[in-house]
């Protein structure tokens, strides 16, 4: 029998295990894949049909959530071409719609103050900052948002 020096062995083990490893991997990965492939080509309406309620109400969920990010940017972009538009009184309305949608979409609350701070309205300019720093307090943004308000109004 033929023996083997420590260092031969070690790489054996390293090896071995690393194989494991690269397998293990290779195996989740797969069946992570196959439940993505399965719930992007299975309707909600269908597994809900086939008594899978958990699952429709998982992805019935999953859905909304995506169109719910969709229709706030849209709506933000909306709100952003009425005011290169000059529309500004559909712009105002298009940003407090949004921002009573979703009231964590900073970039509403920034459209918003920067349309009251052109228009002079510096009282409500601040009243929106002010709305947003309460819904996201740390935004960078926002803050200095509320300074340029401050620095503007002197």
């Amino acid at each position: 029998m033929h023996h083997l020096d420590q260092r031969t062995l070690l790489k054996i083990v390293v090896i071995v295990a690393t194989a494991v490893v690269v397998m293990y991997y290779a195996v989740f990965s797969v069946s992570t894949l196959e439940e993505q492939s399965t719930t992007a080509t299975v309707s909600p309406s269908t597994l809900l049909a086939e008594g899978n309620h958990e699952q429709a109400i998982k992805l019935y969920k999953e859905r909304i959530a995506q169109l719910d990010e969709i229709r706030v940017e849209t709506s933000v972009g909306l709100a952003n071409a009425y005011v290169e538009n000059d529309q500004l009184a559909d712009a105002e309305a298009m940003y407090r719609k949004v921002i009573q949608i979703d009231a964590e979409t900073k970039d509403a609350y920034i459209g918003l103050a920067r349309l009251m701070i052109d228009q002079g309205r510096f009282n409500e300019a601040t009243e929106i900052a002010r709305a947003g720093l309460v819904e996201l307090p740390d935004d960078i943004d926002l803050l200095k948002l509320e300074d340029d308000i401050i620095q503007t109004k002197e």
